[in-house]
């Protein structure tokens, strides 16, 4: 198959919105790595040709007779508040064992992703409230004896995750708020 030099570059100018689907209520911006990886890999390389940042916009349809169009920034910072931040979401979690924590871990990698194709998606309030409930504890559910007795290496994906936000700029925290998530990452492979 023979492609024109260019092709790809003169469809993307003029696109002003990136579209992506989001079909299954079992799935959220969150818990889907494929919302950010695609639909933000697309809108990078219309930023790239056009240099404007698209719209990043879900098309809802997990309920076709109330199906809308909704802000992707918009949606990422609901789940925030329904899941991760959710202490009734994380206690379900917790009954889960190794499995809910290790979805805590995606779910936080899945907010990186979104931030790498999407800067400022994920504010320094929500990358701090990530911080305060899953290595202060500060919706007192006893997650870092969790994560301990359960699966130490969801906590560390975490830390990781946190981490590497801040080094990338996404994150702007304090020097001591570093220092305790890289505290707790050590613990972590001490416990290895």
């Amino acid at each position: 198959m023979l492609f024109r030099s260019g092709a790809f570059e003169s469809v993307l100018r003029g696109t002003e919105v990136v579209l992506r689907t989001w079909a299954r209520s079992t799935e959220s911006p969150l818990s889907n790595r494929y919302q950010w990886l695609h639909g933000g890999s697309l809108a990078a390389a219309v930023e790239h040709v056009t240099g404007k940042a698209p719209q990043m916009r879900l098309v809802d349809v997990r309920d076709p007779d109330r199906a809308s169009n909704v802000d992707a920034t918009l949606a990422l910072r609901r789940d925030f508040r329904a899941r991760l931040l959710n202490p009734k979401w994380i206690t379900g979690l917790q009954q889960e064992g190794y499995a809910g924590a290790d979805q805590i871990a995606v779910h936080v990698g899945n907010a990186f992703g979104w931030e790498t194709m999407q800067k400022g998606a994920v504010t320094k309030e929500l990358w701090d409230e990530v911080k305060q409930v899953y290595f202060d504890d500060s919706l007192r559910l006893g997650v870092r004896e969790w994560f301990e007795r359960e699966n130490p290496f969801a906590q560390q994906s975490i830390a990781m995750t946190l981490l590497d936000a801040a080094r990338k700029g996404f994150w702007q925290a304090d020097a001591q708020t570093l220092a305790d998530v890289a505290r707790s990452e050590e613990h972590t492979s001490e416990l290895q």
